[in-house]
């Protein structure tokens, strides 16, 4: 029996660059992505068709116009992107930063000390909070 894959879903932030045509090719390759590519135009364009495209995450050049930082402030008042993943990608030193908004429920001082510690790997035992989302 077949079951249907659910495609992760990417925006492709591009600045026309050489750079963002290859990357943005090469994701189009996995069968894993879907990939959605708009121009940095403005801000409010940018949420409006972050809203209506509902990526899972977004790519960004790091040498581009968008600093990731500044879109991670302005998220954080529109709920709808509260659980977007903003992926930043530095081409001249071979960098990706990946910025993702957590909220995590701790009731108990290990929890923060877990949180402290963890590093790159799961937080067992402690709920993580995620967004509600309408369908």
């Amino acid at each position: 029996m077949l079951t249907k894959k659910t495609l992760s879903r990417v925006l492709v932030i591009e600045s026309g660059s050489l750079f963002d045509d290859a990357v943005t090719s090469l994701l189009k390759q996995n069968g894993e992505i879907q990939v959605l590519t708009t121009d940095f135009k403005d801000n409010t364009t940018l949420f409006q068709e972050i809203s209506q495209l509902s990526p899972e995450a977004i790519l960004m050049n790091g040498d581009g116009a968008w600093e990731a930082a500044r879109f991670c402030e302005m998220a954080d008042a529109l709920p709808a992107l509260a659980r977007l993943r903003v992926i930043v990608v530095h081409p001249d030193d071979n960098v990706i930063e990946v910025y993702e908004r957590q909220r995590i429920l701790a009731s108990q001082t290990n929890d923060l000390i877990a949180i402290i510690k963890r590093g790159d790997s799961t937080l067992d035992g402690i709920e993580q909070i995620t967004a509600q989302t309408g369908s």
